[in-house]
């Protein structure tokens, strides 16, 4: 699962979907912006799309890429931006970027897409930001759900993304930044 080496699903576009713009780190000499910040470029939909940089051209979100995710999983309605990708140790891996409000942590569909990508042994990430340009809370979800994810206790993969998320909102504050 590297970024960039996957099929999309077929007509499924961005459409009036953003979030990747406001979301995500890019660490790229041709557009350089922290997360949490609305590209520049960024002006009802990508201003310079037909020459935006590599790194824009090759990015496309969990909900482009899963073909059992539906249309409401789009990260604009959904509350939840999906990054799937190889760390540099080799790992498959899942971050699930909050963009929205917590509650979407509530979501049962979120609990079975968590739970599918532990189980298929994908090493599973709890983004939660907080200022805009301020680092995120990280809390890797694998240790503490998968007790769940093996007895298949979906209503326990849900409670334990809330206490995630509480546990991030808590690192938050002890770094002194506030939850968005």
């Amino acid at each position: 699962m590297p970024e960039n080496t996957f099929e999309l699903v077929p007509g499924r576009e961005c459409g009036t979907c953003t979030a990747c713009c406001t979301h995500l780190t890019i660490e790229d000499p041709a557009l350089n912006k922290p997360g949490g910040v609305t590209c520049a470029h960024c002006v009802e939909g990508c201003a310079i799309y037909t020459t935006r940089p590599p790194v824009c051209r090759t990015f496309f979100c969990g909900w482009r890429q899963i073909p059992e995710l539906g249309d409401d999983w789009r990260p604009d309605r959904s509350g939840i931006l999906i990054r799937l990708f190889r760390s540099e140790d080799g790992q498959d891996e899942a971050s699930f970027i909050v963009t929205g409000p917590l509650s979407a942590l509530g979501n049962r569909n979120l609990a079975l897409v968590v739970a599918g990508m532990i189980a298929a042994g994908v090493r599973s990430i709890l983004v939660v930001p907080g200022k805009p340009a301020t680092p995120p809370a990280l809390v890797l979800l694998n240790p503490t759900l998968s007790d769940a994810v093996g007895a298949k206790d979906i209503a326990g993969v849900t409670r334990g993304l809330n206490e995630a998320g509480r546990l991030a909102i808590t690192i938050l504050r002890q770094a002194g930044t506030s939850v968005i």
